[in-house]
């Protein structure tokens, strides 16, 4: 039976790319054998291959939080407020991390950090995004439009907490 790495240094070989650049070849070959070492099974091994995927991306495993040491200030360099995040440079944000867009999303969906709250007024005027750790955390994709009648720019720039128009 052929080895995971066999094939590699086959698939390697018959593409050229053992010839063209030995040391890419090696190293290829090298993460090859790493990731073989571990001695996946099958289900495992999907797992582990999507994790590199994303990691050799540069995408984040965990969901982005809002602390400061995660976000980078790109506003000078852009010319208005702008934080990228460290751990996914795709992840940009007008508000130092509470909500996020990637920028190779099509859809512009926006996203929330996992340690911020989402709410709703009752009288659906305004949309609170700050720290609420009484409330349920609204991860990952939002759908602002349908959930106040108002843009998620203004509502960043309000700041009208849920709490006091109680």
């Amino acid at each position: 039976m052929t080895t995971l790495v066999d094939h590699a240094r086959r698939e390697l070989a018959l593409s050229g790319q053992i010839d063209e650049d030995p040391a890419y070849a090696a190293a290829v070959t090298a993460t090859v054998a790493a990731f073989s070492s571990y001695g996946h099974s099958g289900g495992s091994a999907e797992a582990a291959v999507a994790q590199l995927v994303r990691l050799l991306n540069f995408e984040h495993l965990a969901p982005l939080t809002t602390d400061p040491d995660e976000w980078e200030d790109q506003s000078e360099r852009s010319g208005v407020p702008m934080w990228q995040n460290r751990r996914n440079p795709r992840a940009i944000s007008i508000d130092r991390g509470r909500t996020y867009r990637l920028v190779d999303d099509e859809t512009g969906t926006m996203h929330v950090s996992q340690d911020m709250a989402y709410c709703k007024c009752p009288e659906g005027q305004c949309l609170c995004l700050y720290p609420m750790p009484d409330l349920a955390v609204q991860r990952g994709p939002v759908d602002y439009a349908a959930a106040a009648p108002v843009d998620v720019a203004e509502a960043v720039s309000v700041r009208r907490c849920c709490q006091e128009a109680r």
